[in-house]
């Protein structure tokens, strides 16, 4: 896949300017009933920038719920090359989470890698991802479950009977996701294939603090092993 020109890391996909806050009506567009499904968690974070949640619904801006949203409608219009899109981003500012034995967590970090292209190049994307975490979280030593995951559907229309997406979760906790999108938002940002056709997408999130949390639990806070574990896992993976 063709990596998304602008700064970037050492062999990885790069990271594009993207606009902080968007038109509610944009984002209303992309994703059908947004303030809804995203926009509780949404508008608490941009505080963080200085902005109050009134003053932000006054204005009819909002930050995207998801970084994929705002990467693909930064493509809107656009064809997809023959070889496909890869982009990755750091994801938005959420709002605290709390996890099961009450521990706060304040706007918990991630990234996100999202691949634009035919059915069969996004497929091939989540395929790569799950290939990497699940050698990843071997090298490491941390276990993983697998499970499909609640959340927004991307096929109104019914067109996919599985689940869209999956978390990969450390004892109850996700650390990552894969979602797959199908067409849903190549047709409402007009992004298209080569041939005409609708492009298809998917992402991939890691949560930056729930990977610190879970190997600081799974090594029982002894740093020096999970700064071990990290450099074998690298030389490993490479």
């Amino acid at each position: 896949m063709r990596v998304r020109s602008g700064v970037r890391g050492a062999g990885g996909p790069a990271a594009p300017d993207r606009p902080p806050l968007h038109a509610v009506a944009s984002l209303d567009r992309i994703c059908t009933g947004w303030a809804e499904r995203w926009g509780a968690a949404a508008v608490p974070a941009a505080d963080a920038g200085g902005f109050g949640g009134g003053t932000l619904r006054e204005a009819g801006l909002a930050p995207h719920g998801s970084a994929c949203h705002g990467v693909l409608w930064q493509y809107r219009g656009q064809q997809a090359p023959p070889e496909g899109l890869l982009t990755a981003v750091p994801g938005p500012p959420r709002r605290d989470e709390t996890d099961a034995d009450g521990t706060r967590r304040t706007a918990p970090r991630t990234r996100e890698v999202v691949a634009v292209g035919t059915a069969e190049q996004v497929s091939d994307h989540l395929l790569h991802a799950r290939r990497f975490l699940r050698e990843l979280s071997g090298e490491l030593g941390l276990p993983l479950e697998r499970v499909a995951a609640p959340g927004p559907r991307h096929d109104e229309d019914e067109r996919s009977a599985g689940p869209v997406a999956y978390e990969h979760r450390y004892r109850g906790r996700a650390i990552a996701s894969e979602n797959r999108h199908l067409t849903y938002f190549g047709e409402r940002c007009s992004i298209v294939l080569p041939d005409g056709g609708p492009a298809s997408s998917s992402c991939v999130a890691l949560g930056l603090d729930g990977w610190l949390n879970a190997l600081a639990d799974h090594f029982e806070q002894d740093w020096g092993r999970v700064l071990a574990a990290v450099d074998t896992a690298e030389r490993f993976l490479g």
